[in-house]
């Protein structure tokens, strides 16, 4: 939930930003357009224009004109209809002073000799109006106009586009971010796993070298506590580092065929020949038609998965209990069931579990937590069950029997 909340936060801000730049894109281009008039320069010149006077066929270029056409670098010229300049004011020397017709429809619409300039027709005088060189860019651009409507109705449908698109990225960006830190996370988890394994390993060695030579019941008692708790970290710290990678998906497990009875038969006679574990009664059962059941699997997982199980057992029952494991065909399943007759759990603490809630009170049990991602990476299904005072049971559905 609070992974949602983040991407839906990062996603929100990217919004705001972007149309925060495009609403700064458009408010610093009005600056620039009204600011001093420069980009309405053309409207400027051609106010000029409309100053010119005509009085009885003679063209009057005003001292108030000059000084704008000082202001702007810019000259001016009148033509009559043979196409002759007839008057003029700071004409360039490469400006002609004759021009046919095509020459007129030419510089009228782009350029006369790279002077950009803007042309008016005022009673029988063409009159023209240049500025330097380079300080203007002039484009034609013919559109027609009923296209032009046209795109104003497909605006809505261009904008949801633009949005989708944006969001898409946006979304793309958050992800990349989450699992850039989804990955330093993992390397964490996995490097102080490392860390922490060695130091376990020199602790346990020492228990065991004590509680060998020590003959005080007390002090046996202690020691044999000392190591109770060292496994309990080792076994968190597996677990921590196993749901590390199946979460994130930074290892490669190495699946192979295994015969589940075998494998089963050796991890119970594990148990039978360590000392602590005495007080537990282990047994097997096994239908006849699965004794040569396969699967396929990694090792490291199944054997995790039911280390956490048979240990889940062991830690609620520590006066100890029977603790059976089955390999049977139920409802045309087939199904591994870990069961005890120990203390049992309840009714809470069981639908809590079987919803695959790991907070509240259940927050404890990472062990279980690992069983039901190790279960679903290959698509088995785990159930819970028990009652108080009636033992608790871990059902894990493998697959439906193939029926011919």
């Amino acid at each position: 939930m609070k992974k949602t909340v983040r991407e839906f936060t990062f996603l929100l801000k990217m919004i705001v930003l972007i149309l925060l730049l495009l609403f700064a894109n458009f408010a610093i281009f009005g600056m620039i357009k009204f600011k001093n008039g420069k980009l309405n320069e053309a409207q400027q010149l051609e106010n000029i224009l409309n100053q010119v006077q005509i009085d009885n066929d003679t063209v009057e270029i005003t001292a108030s004109m000059q000084k704008m056409l000082d202001q702007h670098h810019a000259f001016i010229i009148v033509i009559d209809q043979d196409g002759k300049v007839i008057n003029s004011y700071h004409r360039p020397s490469d400006v002609p002073t004759q021009y046919t017709l095509q020459q007129v429809a030419s510089f009228s619409r782009w350029y006369l000799n790279d002077y950009p300039v803007l042309a008016k027709i005022k009673d029988k005088y063409l009159l023209v109006i240049g500025t330097p060189k380079n300080s203007q860019w002039k484009y034609n651009i013919t559109f027609p106009i009923d296209l032009f409507i046209s795109m104003f109705s497909y605006f809505p449908l261009i904008l949801i586009i633009d949005l989708v698109i944006l969001i898409f990225v946006a979304k793309a960006i958050t992800k990349k971010d989450t699992m850039q830190k989804e990955k330093e996370r993992a390397d964490w988890i996995s490097g102080v796993s490392h860390d922490i394994r060695t130091p376990l390993a020199i602790a346990l060695l020492q228990t065991s070298s004590l509680k060998n030579s020590c003959i005080e019941k007390e002090k046996l008692e202690s020691i044999q506590t000392i190591e109770k708790n060292i496994l309990n970290v080792k076994s968190l710290i597996e677990n921590l580092n196993i749901e590390n990678h199946l979460k994130y998906g930074n290892k490669q497990w190495k699946s192979q065929e295994i015969i589940l009875s075998h494998f089963l038969q050796d991890m119970i006679c594990e148990y039978m020949n360590q000392p602590q574990y005495a007080q537990y009664l282990f047994s097997l059962n096994v239908d006849e038609h699965l004794k040569n059941y396969t699967i396929h699997v990694d090792t490291l997982l199944l054997k995790r998965l039911l280390y956490n199980l048979i240990n889940n057992s062991i830690v609620h029952n520590p006066k100890g209990c029977q603790i059976q494991i089955s390999l049977c065909e139920v409802n045309n399943q087939y199904q591994l069931i870990i069961q005890d007759n120990g203390i049992g759990i309840n009714q809470t603490q069981l639908q809590a579990l079987n919803q695959k809630n790991t907070t509240s009170e259940v927050e404890h049990h990472l062990g279980l937590q690992v069983v039901n991602n190790i279960a679903r990476k290959y698509h088995w299904k785990v159930i819970f069950t028990g009652k108080l005072q009636q033992g608790f049971q871990n059902t894990i559905v493998l697959k439906k029997k193939i029926v011919n």
